[in-house]
C-alpha cells in the first residue's frame, strides 16, 4: 500500500510519464569521459526539478533533457561536503547533499535504487 500511495503522488512518476525523460543511452555515453565507466543510472526529483541520475567511478552527475531545456551539473566525488537521509512515514527518502555551499535534496528515486545510490555516494566520498 505504501508504495501504491508513493507511486501515486510522485510527480517525478507523472512527469516522465507524460514527457518521458529525454535521456537515453547514447546521450549518457556522450557524457562520460574516455576512462569513465557508468556504476548507476537512476532518476529522481533533485531540489524540485526531475532528473536523470548517473554514479560512475570518477563522478556524480545530474542531468536533464527536456524538449525545452537542457541541464547538467557535475562533481568529482572530493568534492561532495556532507550526505544525509531523512524519511518520513508513507513518504519515500529523501538524501541530503552539501556540495560547496549549494544544498541538494533528492526524492523520489525507487526504493532500491536509493539504497544503491546512498550507498555508492557514502562509499565514494569516504575514499
Amino acid at each position: 500500500m505504501k508504495q501504491i500511495l508513493n507511486l501515486l503522488f510522485n510527480p517525478f512518476y507523472w512527469a516522465k510519464l507524460i514527457f518521458g525523460s529525454g535521456v537515453n543511452e547514447e546521450y549518457i555515453n556522450g557524457m562520460l569521459l574516455k576512462d569513465e565507466q557508468l556504476e548507476l543510472h537512476t532518476s529522481g526529483v533533485i531540489n524540485g526539478n526531475p532528473m536523470t541520475i548517473l554514479c560512475t567511478n570518477k563522478r556524480l552527475i545530474f542531468t536533464h533533457k527536456g524538449l525545452l531545456s537542457q541541464a547538467l551539473e557535475d562533481f568529482k566525488w572530493h568534492q561532495i561536503g556532507t550526505v544525509q537521509t531523512t524519511s518520513q512515514l508513507m513518504m519515500s527518502s529523501t538524501l541530503h547533499l552539501k556540495i560547496g555551499y549549494k544544498k541538494y535534496d533528492i526524492k523520489y528515486v525507487k526504493a532500491q535504487e536509493f539504497k544503491d545510490l546512498e550507498n555508492i555516494i557514502r562509499n565514494k566520498t569516504n575514499e
